[in-house]
């Protein structure tokens, strides 16, 4: 499995969060980065991406996957009565101010920095 230092790990950041934090992955970290809403366009016909169609972006890519809104994403990586397995899965619950995601973010990507690996890690 890729890891932070080797530059093989791919983040996707749901658009709830800032575009910021993709660049950030990108120039600081050397990894790639994509914001949802620079996935262009949305599968099956719809006018935005939809929740199902994220995850099965992020699962389907091996993304490490960065959101907001924890309660419906943990239910669809972590399914009851199964298990789904995954590149990481990466809460930033500090959304309304851009300066404290940021700086969250950041000391989410140091920690793994420091990890060996994050497949299946909820962080």
């Amino acid at each position: 499995m890729a890891s932070l230092t080797d530059g093989n790990l791919r983040f996707l950041i749901d658009e709830c969060l800032s575009h910021k934090l993709a660049e950030i992955v990108k120039t600081e970290f050397g990894c790639y980065a994509v914001h949802v809403p620079w996935l262009g366009k949305p599968p099956h016909g719809h006018s935005a991406w939809k929740d199902p169609d994220i995850v099965s972006k992020a699962l389907g890519e091996d993304f490490v996957f960065v959101i907001n809104y924890r309660r419906d994403f943990v239910v669809k990586y972590y399914p009851v009565g199964g298990f789904v397995v995954h590149s990481g899965l990466i809460i930033i619950l500090e959304k309304s101010i851009l300066d404290s995601e940021i700086a969250l973010f950041r000391s989410v990507l140091n920690y793994i920095d420091s990890m060996n690996r994050i497949e299946n890690t909820l962080i």
